[in-house]
This record gives C-alpha cells, structure tokens and sequence, in this order.
C-alpha cells in the first residue's frame, strides 16, 4: 500500500501549468501531417497517429487515437472525469488518490503503479481538470505535476503523464 500524501498547493501556482497544457491538447487535437503527426493504423476501431517532430526536437514517443462511442455524451463524460476509472483500465494501477480539490475544475490526484520486477513501484501526480469547451465539447485534460510542488515519495519513481479526452457529443450541454 502506498504512503499517504499530503499536499497543499496554491490554486495560482497551477493555473498557469494547466492553461499551458489545455492550449498544447487543444492544438494537438487539430493538428495535421504538416504538424508532424501522421496516421499509423486502426485498432479495435481506434485510429492511432503518432507524432515525429518536424523542427528537430528530440520530442518522441507521442499518439493520439480517435474513437467513437455509443453512448450519451453524459455517460461518456461521467467516465472520463473520475480518475479512478483507470484502475478499471490498466492492472497496473493500484491505487487512486485525490489529494487536493482546488475548485470544482481542478484537483490533484496520486496515481500509484506497481510493475513487474524489477521495475520500481510508479507514482504520478496530476493536476487534472475538467471543463467546457463550447456547447458540445467537454475537455478533460491531466498532467503531472513538477517535483518543485510535490518532493518525490520515498521507495517511488515519479512518472510523467500528459493527455487528456475532448468528448465531443451531438447534444448541446445543458448544465
């Protein structure tokens, strides 16, 4: 069982952290070919493009897939806004934490993996945030957040996590 975490960590001090990281979603959920993304296959009904970087940064290891759902935008989003879904998803996670709700928008969550040995037990920390983008887009985005707010936990490797799902629903939102 992982250790428990406090943190305390002013709304400020993220804000520009998460603005940063929802243009760079928003941007990447419309980018081209030209943008160095390029379409790589299907699988499972999930088209997969994968990036390489057109001006010479070393940046790699990047995708994006894109699917479609069956269901109410509402089911849908309701889904994508508890972390704790991905305990559902992936064996590897073990444990989903929320640490800290700085506003209805804004919390920060503990995921914590345990791999295979001897891999090192994983813990990423998220500042994750869910909101509206227009009336049919809702954006739920995630990314870890800098070791200078939150010091490493003893006996873990801090992992980095960037993404997010642009649920884009045929009904207008109501609430």
């Amino acid at each position: 069982m992982a250790a428990k975490l406090s943190v305390d960590i002013e709304k400020s001090a993220l804000t520009s952290l998460v603005d940063t990281s929802t243009e760079k979603f928003l941007k990447c959920t419309k980018a081209t070919g030209a943008d160095g993304w390029a379409y790589s296959d299907t699988t499972d009904g999930v088209e997969v493009w994968k990036y390489s970087p057109t001006d010479g940064s070393a940046t790699s290891g990047l995708a994006r897939g894109r699917t479609s759902v069956n269901v109410p935008g509402e089911l849908a989003w309701r889904f994508a806004i508890d972390p704790r879904n991905n305990m559902a998803m992936d064996s590897f996670c073990t444990s989903v934490e929320l640490l800290q709700e700085l506003g209805p928008e804004l919390h920060i969550y503990r995921l914590v993996y345990s791999l295979p040995w001897p891999i090192t037990p994983r813990e990423i920390l998220l500042a994750y945030t869910c909101k509206f983008v227009d009336s049919k887009s809702r954006l739920t985005l995630y990314t870890s957040i800098p070791e200078e707010f939150v010091p490493l936990t003893p006996g873990f490797v801090r992992a980095d996590s960037f993404g997010g799902i642009l649920n884009v629903s045929n009904e207008a939102n109501t609430s």
